[in-house]
């Protein structure tokens, strides 16, 4: 990971062409930046199955609300079909105990989104419960996607999902052509190790 300015990138060590390394992922780290990294590598790996945009994390002060995105915001062409991929996160890096310590990265909100040709947002995946009222994860669905006008604005109700999975409906149920020949092994090996260690239900 090198720094740029306030930013982290992920200059990944582990060999993005394949997943041998995948069970090693610790998502834990002995310092902030360390954890911040630990975080960054599996979501770059899971990215890179459509993407060959960065992932840029904005740094790993303690208890600090953090950002982490790919191509700092802004619309990521897929291939395939011509749309667009958007990715946020909102992070903090705290203390944790045991496997999940001494430090680790808890996800405080994230942003997914699909856009048309033209980036206008089709589909929105949102969480984000400490910035706005709606606390629980929802799905937004845009006039773009030629749904009834009345749905823009509504909440739709949803679990909170992974990238993982995001990424995963897009390849299989929208025609997304994945970069990487892997990419079901990369998605299920990245996820599982998210899954294992989070600390959310």
């Amino acid at each position: 990971m090198c720094v740029d300015g306030n930013q982290e990138r992920s200059r990944t060590p582990i060999d993005l062409k394949s997943c041998r390394s995948l069970s090693s992922f610790p998502l834990a780290g002995k310092t902030p930046h360390q954890a911040v990294k630990n975080c960054l590598d599996p979501l770059s790996l899971a990215a890179s199955c459509v993407t060959r945009d960065v992932l840029v994390a904005s740094g790993s002060n303690v208890d600090k609300l953090e950002s982490l995105a790919i191509n700092r915001g802004s619309p990521s062409r897929l291939r395939g079909r011509r749309l667009y991929l958007t990715v946020k996160m909102l992070y903090r890096v705290t203390e944790a105990d045991g496997e999940r310590g001494p430090w680790k990265v808890s996800t405080a909100a994230y942003f997914y989104a699909l856009h048309d040709e033209r980036q206008r947002e089709i589909i929105a995946y949102h969480w984000h419960p400490e910035t706005e009222n709606q606390k629980e994860p929802h799905l937004h669905v845009y006039p773009a996607s030629n749904i009834m006008t009345l749905l823009a604005k509504v909440h739709l109700p949803t679990g909170r999902i992974t990238l993982e999975q995001f990424l995963r409906f897009l390849i299989i149920e929208l025609d997304v052509k994945p970069l990487r020949n892997d990419w079901e092994r990369v998605l299920a090996g990245t996820e599982r190790r998210h899954l294992q260690y989070r600390t959310w239900g």
